[in-house]
């Protein structure tokens, strides 16, 4: 599951309401009740989706929500199989949703209808598409439901609607675990389609604060695999909250480059002379990487950091 699976994720299991402000087609306040269905009842197939019964006064239905980041030759028919599935378990009236994730990745056409004619049996399914870079940021932006806040980084925004939604995080969100949470995902998806972090660290420091330090994504993440190769020792106990949350299996260069991301992010905040050394760039084993993130966590001399990374790069 990648990055922008893990965050559709988090909203749906974490806020389904604001799922359904983001991506549906219903008025909130119309809404009685909200139920998740059971992941084995609702689609066998291993793909990121969420479905919810949703009862208002004059109806019972179920809104089926499916993140894509790229169509397949198969996908719509795949599409088809398993909606037939739902309503056979079900039998309860289907609105289905595709939240389209990357513009590149996309399919050139988005069919409302998809028909399927076997002859004496004919199925007709109606999708209701959403392509995340049409949202419009502003929109995102009036909400009052802070989980929203993060999507206004890959929406049609602007880099004073990404420091806005930060700010907004910073001021109006008490836990710091989950303004953490809120603004590693902001700054994960803005850096997924904009290359603005630089700009916008220049701007506002809400994106290096220490409590967002301790609880972004990307430092979370690789803290977390470094603790599991017992170098605990020096990290500090804020960054030890939660670090398993979002690990994904694999290695590679993507991961080399998130590492850097990482101890960048890390070294703006503590040794601001190194953040931009070139020496980062000829680490290309995640490991080593890894090392010189937790010394730079656990250690502020410009020094000893520097003969780490020297000796890593060579």
């Amino acid at each position: 599951m990648g990055k922008l699976d893990l965050t559709f994720k988090s909203l749906a299991e974490g806020d389904p309401l604001a799922l359904l402000e983001l991506f549906g087609n219903i008025d909130l306040k119309t809404i009685r009740k909200l139920t998740p269905l059971e992941r084995e009842i609702a689609i066998p197939i291993k793909v990121t989706d969420h479905a919810f019964i949703v009862e208002t006064d004059d109806q019972r239905s179920i809104q089926h929500f499916e993140a894509q980041l790229n169509g397949g030759k198969d996908f719509f028919l795949r599409t088809v199989k398993q909606e037939v599935g739902l309503w056979l378990k079900t039998e309860l009236p289907l609105r289905v949703t595709v939240v389209w994730l990357s513009q590149r990745h996309a399919p050139k056409e988005f069919p409302e209808w998809i028909d399927v004619d076997a002859e004496s049996l004919k199925i007709r399914l109606r999708i209701r598409h959403v392509k995340v870079w049409e949202l419009e940021a502003k929109d995102i932006l009036k909400s009052n439901r802070p989980n929203v806040w993060p999507w206004v980084g890959i929406a049609n925004t602007t880099k004073e609607d990404v420091i806005e939604a930060a700010e907004r995080i910073r001021i109006e969100v008490s836990s710091i675990e989950e303004k953490g949470r809120l603004t590693g995902e902001l700054s994960l998806l803005t850096g997924l389609r904009y290359n603005w972090f630089e700009e916008l660290n220049r701007r506002t420091n809400v994106f290096l604060s220490d409590e967002i330090l301790q609880e972004s994504f990307p430092v979370k993440r690789i803290m977390a695999k470094v603790r599991a190769s017992s170098l605990k020792e020096g990290i500090e106990k804020g960054l030890e909250k939660g670090l398993e949350k979002g690990i994904e299996k694999g290695r590679g260069v993507g991961e080399a480059a998130e590492a850097r991301r990482a101890l960048r992010l890390v070294l703006q905040r503590t040794i601001p002379s190194l953040a931009a050394s070139d020496l980062i760039d000829k680490i290309a084993e995640v490991a080593r990487l890894e090392e010189l993130l937790g010394m730079a966590l656990d250690t502020r001399d410009e020094t000893t950091v520097l003969s780490a990374m020297e000796r890593a790069a060579s």
